[in-house]
């Protein structure tokens, strides 16, 4: 899944060779005050977000059977949220930094925070998703496979599609 704001994006292909080792990368883009986030300094490959709360807690059992079948499949590194925001901080980070690809494992909220952190940073590059929440929502919107192991294997598949984002702004000046 690519995130694309106001029509489709071109996707970028991961910056990996087929093995997984790193391949040519950009050097890390900076914010705005001229010095790189400090997860810049880790991710050269893509970046899997872990909520652990989602879903009731479904998301941190999930993750103990995913992560083999990740770590086996896909070169990632992996980080937890902690808290609200979290998803979408590690996000924006990892764009910043010039990750290939950033991967959300947990509910719609937690890909919903992935997907704000991406655009915020300007990013145009591929958000994927493992859902593993109660809802779902966005497995029969954007065609993620509900089975998470199979969610998995279509992120090694490499299939982008664009969507568009749209944003709301209520009478109060709220945002979302």
């Amino acid at each position: 899944m690519e995130a694309a704001e106001g029509g489709a994006a071109a996707g970028e292909a991961p910056q990996t060779d087929v093995e997984g080792r790193p391949g040519a990368r950009a050097s890390p883009r900076r914010d705005g005050g001229g010095r790189a986030p400090d997860l810049a300094l880790r991710v050269t490959r893509a970046l899997i977000v872990v909520n652990p709360a989602a879903g009731g807690g479904r998301t941190a059992r999930a993750w103990r059977r995913l992560r083999a079948l990740v770590d086996a499949t896909l070169p990632a590194e992996h980080a937890e949220t902690r808290g609200p925001g979290d998803g979408e901080r590690l996000a924006r980070e990892a764009a910043v930094a010039g990750a290939p690809l950033v991967v959300a494992v947990g509910g719609d909220g937690t890909l919903n925070e992935v997907v704000n952190g991406v655009r915020a940073a300007g990013g145009r590059m591929p958000v994927g998703a493992v859902l593993t929440g109660r809802g779902r929502d966005a497995c029969r919107n954007f065609g993620v496979p509900r089975d998470p192991s199979a969610a998995v294997r279509a992120l090694v598949d490499g299939r982008d599609r664009s969507f568009d984002l749209g944003r709301a702004e209520w009478a109060d000046g709220r945002r979302r």
